[in-house]
């Protein structure tokens, strides 16, 4: 009898030390991984949305809009690369005064955050185009509508605002790096 009780007890024992040591090796692989996230702040009299990032135990702001005209930040997805390891966050930052976006990149991978030079309307960006190394991404027009030209207008690093489809179907975008 004392010896089932003991074997019990030590089973008991050698259960938990097991789901300890397993969530503590959790708990350290969430410490080191980076996460996107947007959060608000706001009251009667102003509205602040910020894109922000958790590096470990560090948080980093990489944009922010004021958003009591209804600009926003929106999450458009994480994407995967086929044949490479890469892993990319998109997300629009609207702009309601212009009504447009410019769109904002993160490489998980390289820990780098890239965002567009001009604002866009009616578009959206096309993941397989996205261009690091040249600083370049393409856009589709989200319009039902034929556009006039099946060519591809580029636009480079002017700092402008661009209507997709209403001449072109594809725009040629620069992206710049952001510091944070």
């Amino acid at each position: 009898m004392v010896r089932t009780i003991t074997i019990f007890f030590i089973g008991i024992l050698l259960s938990l030390s097991c789901g300890i040591s397993n969530s503590q090796q959790i708990a350290l692989k969430s410490k080191n991984q980076d996460t996107l996230f947007v959060t608000t702040q706001s009251n009667d009299s102003f509205c602040i949305s910020y894109l922000a990032l958790r590096q470990g135990g560090a948080k980093k702001t990489l944009t922010k809009v004021y958003c009591m005209d209804g600009s926003s930040i929106d999450f458009l997805g994480n994407f995967k690369g086929e044949d490479r390891q890469e892993r990319i966050g998109i997300y629009a930052i609207y702009n309601a005064a212009v009504d447009g976006s410019k769109f904002l990149f993160f490489d998980y991978l390289d820990r780098k955050a890239y965002i567009t030079y001009a604002y866009f309307s009616d578009c959206r960006p096309e993941y397989t185009s996205l261009d690091f190394e040249h600083r370049c991404v393409v856009l589709r027009s989200i319009d039902s509508f034929p556009s006039e030209s099946k060519d591809t207008l580029d636009i480079g690093k002017k700092q402008e605002y661009v209507i997709c489809g209403k001449k072109y179907q594809f725009v040629k975008a620069g992206i710049k790096s952001i510091i944070y």
